[in-house]
């Protein structure tokens, strides 16, 4: 079974960062530098999960995973910030998001961890569809 990410963010080096670390994982990385390239990505793939950065120039994170959700409903949305706000993880919640991680990452395992679950998360999703679909 195929695992892919689509990893937005605006700074480059970590974008390349964690292109690499869940490329090392097994995930098929697709990258975007905004939210508005990321709807670009997203007309030709349909990711697992997503990892969109909370801040991104045009579009913010919590906006494009309200974007993503309306055609891709199984996608996983794991929101990444910087910022220290106890209202970002509840917005990013009610906007549609599975999961949020805080910026800097306490360690690289943090994100695996979190992009793990979310995978999980999306087989569940993608498994209770297909049985709906297949229901007599």
């Amino acid at each position: 079974m195929s695992r892919s990410v689509l990893i937005v963010d605006d700074e480059q080096p970590l974008l390349e960062m964690l292109e690499t670390l869940l490329g090392m994982n097994g995930y098929s990385v697709h990258t975007a530098g905004s939210a508005e390239d990321a709807l670009k990505v997203l007309d030709e793939v349909d990711p697992d999960v997503g990892l969109f950065d909370m801040m991104l120039p045009g579009l913010n994170g919590l906006r494009l995973t309200a974007r993503l959700k309306a055609e891709h409903r199984s996608t996983v949305v794991i929101i990444m910030t910087g910022q220290e706000s106890n209202r970002i993880p509840l917005r990013a919640i009610q906007m549609g998001a599975f999961d949020y991680l805080q910026k800097p990452f306490s360690s690289l395992d943090t994100v695996t961890e979190a992009v793990e679950r979310a995978h999980a998360k999306n087989r569940e999703i993608r498994e209770r569809e297909f049985l709906a679909r297949t229901a007599p």
